[in-house]
């Protein structure tokens, strides 16, 4: 520690330098440091997502889970796995030991996860396979889609086709479902004593419905030397023309879906209500992906989202951001603000007050940021964040600082001096000469023994008002 205290003090140029590259770098640093909730999740973590409609969790867990474990279980270097299952969709999620490969990881488990799909029941559909962070689970904000006139159906096929399309473009955000509202759907309801008296059953509607509503591949035409283009219009557009779909083709007897069903543009049975501000509602949750910051996804999306409003195609809808996770980073960074600033500022008026060290002073206010700046640049340069544990440890760190800065200050302190020209008057032998190592002024007291960083058989080095510090004895 000595030799960097002479050190420092024989290149003065060297620190200014060395402090103003500290603050350059610092400063542009916190502006690319990613900074979040929780620090960045480093062993990767692989899910497979698989679907089938309308089977039960017991059926998903026994025919589906159980088989999707034991398959991308094989994978190399697989640490532990979870398994959730659900009405109609299984996730297994297989994190990896610290030191694999994500894209590897990634890979074995889509080859496993494709190659256990023969084993799957009939009709399941191919396993999604993406990267996990179980730091991202928790949306960062919600944006709320509201309107005065337009129903629950058309706010979720707006903010499911065009509203998470938009989010989604954003750098690092992700918003895979819709939440609230009413999917939208064309029913027949149908007449039991219609279908009775013709002897029909919900089945046979079924059949007509899928026999009379079906995509055709188009082509073309060629007669002579023009060649036509052929639209094919099997599927029906409009509602009200599925009543004219034929039931029965029987000689005297012909029915059509008009005789036993009535088609309704109507939806789903809703299974979610979303109220905001107590209104009926529907929100979009937003993830960031990983690695990503969360007070730039949040910021982002909230700069772009007068723009997307504007973009849609129902301009009754408006847009809106009703949560926001990033104010608990933004209070943990002011936080940390405010205690440097305290410290720095409460360090310096003891030191000033107290011990009339301007010098002290100014080296108390710069030292704080400059370290801060300095721990900062070290987090970027490891690949980690600005998060709510790293802002803790420098919060604590901060307070030791301080008191550093305290204990230095008493002991170059002249409160507790000997001046040169009253010791010399009353020790014999008393002489005062300059150092040529350090290029300070050192008294000498035969017989003594000194303290302090300096400390040397009977050496004090002094300042140029002739203040020392020394121990005396027989």
């Amino acid at each position: 520690m000595n030799g960097l205290i002479r050190a420092s003090l024989r290149n003065p140029y060297a620190v200014t330098v060395m402090c103003l590259s500290v603050i350059v770098i610092g400063v542009l640093t916190l502006y690319r440091i990613p900074i979040d909730i929780l620090p960045v999740f480093r062993a990767p973590a692989v899910q497979s997502l698989t679907f089938y409609g309308g089977m039960p969790a017991e059926g998903i867990e026994k025919d589906i889970t159980n088989r999707m474990e034991r398959w991308t279980g094989q994978a190399s270097g697989i640490a532990r796995q979870e398994s959730r299952s659900m009405i109609g969709a299984s996730i297994v999620r297989n994190y990896f030991q610290g030191d694999a490969d994500p894209n590897g990881a990634l890979t074995q488990v889509n080859s496993l996860a494709l190659a256990a799909v023969p084993n799957l029941p009939p009709g399941t559909l191919p396993p999604v396979v993406l990267p996990y962070d179980p730091t991202s689970s928790t949306p960062v904000s919600i944006v709320a889609l509201n309107s005065k006139t337009d129903n629950e159906s058309t706010l979720y096929d707006v903010g499911r086709y065009e509203v998470r399309s938009m989010i989604m473009s954003n750098p690092g955000a992700v918003s895979p479902i819709v939440f609230g509202g009413k999917v939208r759907a064309v029913m027949l309801y149908l007449d039991r004593i219609a279908m009775a008296a013709r002897g029909l059953a919900p089945v046979d509607v079924m059949n007509a419905t899928d026999q009379s509503n079906v995509f055709l591949p188009t082509g073309s035409v060629k007669v002579g030397d023009t060649d036509y283009a052929v639209d094919s219009n099997s599927m029906i557009d409009i509602v009200d023309r599925m009543g004219g779909m034929p039931l029965k083709a029987e000689q005297g007897n012909v029915g059509y879906v008009r005789d036993v069903a009535t088609p309704k543009d109507a939806a789903f049975v809703q299974t979610n209500v979303v109220r905001v501000d107590g209104r009926r509602q529907v929100y979009i949750p937003v993830f960031r992906q990983t690695g990503a910051s969360t007070l730039t996804v949040v910021d982002t999306l909230r700069n772009t989202l007068k723009s997307m409003q504007e973009r849609l195609s129902r301009t009754s809808i408006d847009l809106n951001l009703v949560m926001d996770q990033s104010v608990y980073v933004r209070s943990s960074i002011a936080a940390l603000v405010q205690e440097g600033l305290l410290g720095a500022i409460l360090c310096s008026l003891v030191i000033l007050i107290f011990l009339g060290q301007w010098r002290m002073t100014l080296i108390a206010i710069m030292t704080l940021p400059l370290s801060v700046l300095a721990a900062v640049v070290c987090l970027y340069a490891s690949g980690n964040s600005i998060n709510v544990m790293t802002l803790a440890g420098l919060a604590l760190a901060i307070g030791p600082m301080v008191d550093k800065r305290d204990y230095l200050s008493r002991e170059h302190s002249p409160s507790s001096g000997i001046r040169c020209s009253t010791a010399g008057s009353r020790l014999s032998g008393c002489q005062r000469s300059r150092d040529a190592g350090t290029g300070l002024d050192v008294v000498y007291f035969p017989g003594a023994g000194t303290s302090g960083p300096d400390a040397g058989d009977g050496r004090v080095p002094v300042p140029s008002n002739g203040v020392g510090r020394c121990v005396c004895h027989d």
